[in-house]
């Protein structure tokens, strides 16, 4: 429902506000890929077990599709 991503993006109808976990680089190389995630995966995993998954994913040939299912199922 709305309330679900009002959470996860923040939403001053429904009275939350949600701080994100950014983090800033430069760019040398080209990235990989650029993760967003909402807590329900935060809770669970580190964004650094994240990077991790989806590195491995990319390892293995996973299109981006596969890799955020293979994300959801850890």
């Amino acid at each position: 429902g709305s309330l679900a991503m009002s959470r996860s993006l923040g939403d001053w109808d429904y009275a939350v506000a949600r701080r994100p976990d950014v983090t800033r680089v430069d760019i040398t190389d080209r990235p990989q890929a650029v993760i967003l995630t909402c807590d329900g995966v935060t809770d669970v995993a580190s964004t650094d077990e994240v990077g991790k998954w989806v590195t491995n994913a990319f390892s293995i040939e996973l299109t981006p599709a596969q890799a955020a299912k293979a994300v959801v199922h850890q």
